[in-house]
């Protein structure tokens, strides 16, 4: 804005001394003026617009570092367990509450499966996760969510709800999954009590009703 200020007064100032490009393509005077008013409007709106979209992209990048700052806040400090596996099964990602509670650092735990650090080894574990992670581009549905008795790092078992996820590139390839995970080892453990529970009263009536019959 400034920059057009500076090249009107200039353009101006020739015009009334009678020098310039306007004077030289106008016939007089006032045909100089008229094309100097013409040149004046389309430099002032050339100005106003890039004033405008520098504003707005100024805005929008503002804008876009709150979004990352909120995003990062909500994924380091949320309640939530997040991981996130690349296309070989490899974790990529492991946000803060995850490391407080399967006890793994991001070093420790980077780029390694999740068999052998938050599930427990064993053949059938590395199958699934390696069948998941072909299958779930065909069938996202499947494993939207799933409970999973995981592993801390001090060897106590804990079962986790698990949200899972595709991620795509900007192409639409598959890249790998983001997981989200909720703590209900209370809750599971409240389940398993019940059902034993239940097994067991089942099988004193089945001995009682036999009992009854001899």
């Amino acid at each position: 804005v400034a920059a057009s200020f500076l090249i009107s007064c200039i353009a101006i100032w020739g015009v009334i001394n009678g020098g310039g490009p306007f004077i030289a393509k106008g016939e007089n005077i006032n045909q100089a003026m008229l094309f100097l008013q013409a040149f004046l409007g389309v430099t002032t709106m050339t100005s106003l617009l890039l004033a405008a979209t520098i504003t707005e992209h100024a805005s929008a990048e503002n804008l876009l570092r709150q979004s990352e700052t909120k995003y990062r806040e909500l994924v380091e400090t949320g309640n939530s367990i997040i991981v996130k596996l690349d296309t070989k099964g490899k974790i990529t990602f492991f946000n803060e509450f995850a490391q407080e509670f399967f006890g793994f650092s991001e070093v420790e735990i980077l780029g390694k499966s999740p068999v052998g650090t938050i599930i427990a080894q064993n053949d059938t574990a590395e199958k699934s996760i390696a069948v998941m992670m072909i299958d779930i581009v065909q069938n996202p549905e499947l494993y939207q969510q799933n409970e999973y008795e995981n592993i801390r790092k001090n060897g106590e078992k804990v079962w986790v709800s698990w949200s899972n996820k595709m991620l795509l590139n900007a192409k639409g390839n598959f890249i790998g999954i983001i997981a989200i995970g909720t703590n209900i080892t209370e809750r599971k453990k409240g389940e398993l009590a019940i059902q034993k529970l239940n097994e067991e009263l089942e099988n004193r009536v089945a001995e009682r009703t036999a009992t009854l019959a001899a």
